[in-house]
């Protein structure tokens, strides 16, 4: 089993689909008997802080408009600061 620190903001689409590539990269060299460093690393670079994650996660479980508003608007600024990384 391969865990990704703050998997639950997969509902951001596209914000984890970096790690998700080094996961089945993961798998396949898994079948040689040994996951690298380097893709271990990637898998667990999340593109998303600690404190933003954290709102977003908060605002989510309040739920209705305003928490849904606003988890949203947290992922919407971890996917921009993901562009400018790149």
């Amino acid at each position: 089993m391969i865990l990704i620190p703050a998997a639950s903001a997969a509902n951001v689409l596209r914000l984890l689909d970096d790690n998700f590539k080094a996961i089945r990269q993961a798998g396949a060299e898994l079948i040689d008997g040994v996951i690298s460093t380097n893709t271990m690393k990637n898998i667990s670079n999340v593109p998303i802080s600690k404190e933003d994650y954290r709102d977003m996660v908060k605002s989510s479980f309040k739920g209705g408009i305003t928490g849904r508003a606003k988890a949203m608007a947290m992922g919407i600024k971890a996917l921009r600061n993901k562009k400018r990384v790149r």
